[in-house]
């Protein structure tokens, strides 16, 4: 470190630092190269709702990455948004990462996940603006030569990325990707076949549609052959018909896809009761009166048709091209609405990542959010919520935890973990102490990871038995069910 002519400079074989001690301004320069590649051309600024990074723009220098920015990929002279738009359309924004590389040799890394903004010039030439709706600033800037390099030092700091198989390197799109398929098209993209192709929906879609549309959901047929999916990963729908297991039953090689086209008969004695009923089911623990179940159902502009024998459907043109047909009115339907509820699973968050050492027996401590212990024995905070993150759980002192391993066909095993336990922690908390209830994960694996290796694990925290201290609770009350969460990430190193 050195101190002159109005300059604290920190130095390193790979990176300068200048800081203004009259401005604050921080310049970055790259011993290797003698290129100034980060300079500040205002101070940070810490707004009331969000701070804000000024940088200079190089006119020769470009931008890339934020994530997933759609029909995006030069960010010079653009606004590109760092939050999750849920949108996958041209200029959209589905899966954002607030980072950044510049081919002026730097990578920049906002450590959040608040929204924010990033501006390369659109706003104010040769001016970058970086903001995040956040009441701090902590940055990991990255200085090196070329994107690749740029890459490798984001990737020590996020780990690195998944490297497919061959085969999944192909032409698609972003969404769903078990929905479409590549059909040959003359107008289409050229493959290395040497013939052309587009994506398609059309015949890889459920080819019977029965003609019945409803204002909510539409299609409300159509839907209803979804759930006739469950082996193809389909989404299970909110309403049936009366007679549509039934149905299902007897007409399921028609409905799956498997005959493409045949006759369908006897519709008739299916829907001729047309009775609509939104499934209902509840087996969480949250209140009937919770708002999320409590709205309210329109549906509207039903159309119905009884179809009679002899029926044929036309896949390409969707439309029937056969069959007698008849119609009855709307005095012949009975819709019943009812309150709806999927089962969801509980939400467990913790303050920073789980690591464990690759040791049998060790093991890590983990405090409840809702009371800080009186000592540092902890790793860190774990937050229980129900499955709609409005209500809390406490653990008894005696609640039994159970832990199961995520498996290589991406299901859960059936069988308790052999590598890690869990159980209670009781601790102090507060001036005048009181008790509460964390949990002691442990590794009780017998391999030792010195590479490192990341589990998935699935928790389980159970309300049986009477005695005191067996109970989970939730806001206060016993707990009617087990809390169940997936996806507990742990490096074990």
């Amino acid at each position: 470190m050195d101190e002159k002519d109005g300059y604290i400079t920190l130095t390193t074989a790979q990176v300068r630092i200048e800081l203004n001690k009259q401005t604050g301004l921080m310049k970055v320069l790259n011993p290797l190269t003698g290129k100034c590649v980060i300079e500040e051309v205002a101070p940070v600024v810490f707004g009331p709702k969000e701070v804000t990074v000024t940088l200079k723009e190089n006119p020769e220098e470009y931008f890339y990455g934020g994530g997933v920015q759609n029909g995006r990929f030069s960010h010079k002279g653009k606004v590109i948004a760092i939050e999750n738009q849920n949108s996958w359309t041209d200029g959209g924004v589905a899966s954002p990462a607030p980072f950044y590389w510049s081919t002026n040799g730097y990578g920049m890394m906002w450590y959040t996940f608040r929204k924010g903004e990033y501006d390369f010039g659109a706003t104010e030439k040769n001016i970058v603006k970086l903001s995040h709706n956040s009441s701090y600033l902590d940055i990991f800037y990255m200085v090196n030569d070329g994107a690749v390099s740029l890459l490798n030092d984001f990737y020590q700091l996020t780990g690195n990325p998944v490297l497919l198989p061959k085969f999944g390197f192909y032409e698609g799109h972003l969404n769903a990707y078990n929905r479409d398929y590549w059909k040959e098209d003359e107008k289409g993209i050229l493959f290395e076949d040497g013939k052309r192709y587009k994506e398609s929906q059309k015949d890889n879609a459920p080819w019977y549609t029965p003609n019945m549309t409803i204002g909510y959901p539409s299609a409300i047929f159509k839907g209803m052959a979804a759930d006739a999916y469950d082996n193809r990963g389909k989404a299970k729908k909110l309403m049936t018909w009366t007679g549509y297991d039934a149905y299902i039953s007897t007409t399921k090689t028609a409905i799956d896809g498997s005959a493409t086209k045949s006759d369908i008969t006897n519709m008739t004695d299916y829907i001729s009761s047309a009775e609509l009923t939104l499934k209902s089911n509840r087996s969480d623990n949250s209140a009937n009166a919770d708002a999320y179940f409590n709205n309210a159902y329109t549906i509207s502009g039903i159309e119905v048709k009884a179809l009679g024998k002899g029926v044929k459907f036309d896949a390409d043109n969707h439309s029937w091209i056969e069959g007698d047909d008849r119609s009855f009115g709307i005095s012949n339907i009975k819709l019943v609405i009812k309150n709806t509820a999927e089962t969801k699973l509980d939400q467990i968050s913790f303050s920073k990542a789980l690591q464990i050492p690759s040791v049998k027996d060790e093991y890590i401590k983990l405090s409840n959010a809702l009371h800080t212990p009186n000592t540092d024995t902890f790793f860190g905070t774990f937050s229980l919520l129900n499955n709609l993150g409005t209500k809390k759980y406490e653990l008894g002192s005696s609640t039994a935890i159970k832990v199961y391993e995520l498996q290589e066909d991406g299901t859960y095993a059936s069988g308790e973990s052999s590598n890690f336990s869990a159980e209670v922690v009781a601790y102090e908390y507060g001036t005048t102490p009181a008790t509460a209830q964390g949990i002691k994960l442990k590794y009780v694996g017998d391999e030792s990871y010195t590479a490192g290796k990341t589990f998935t694990l699935k928790l389980t925290f159970s309300t049986d038995g009477s005695n005191d201290g067996e109970k989970l609770t939730l806001d206060g009350e016993d707990a009617t069910k087990a809390a169940t969460v997936e996806g507990v990430s742990v490096l074990v190193k």
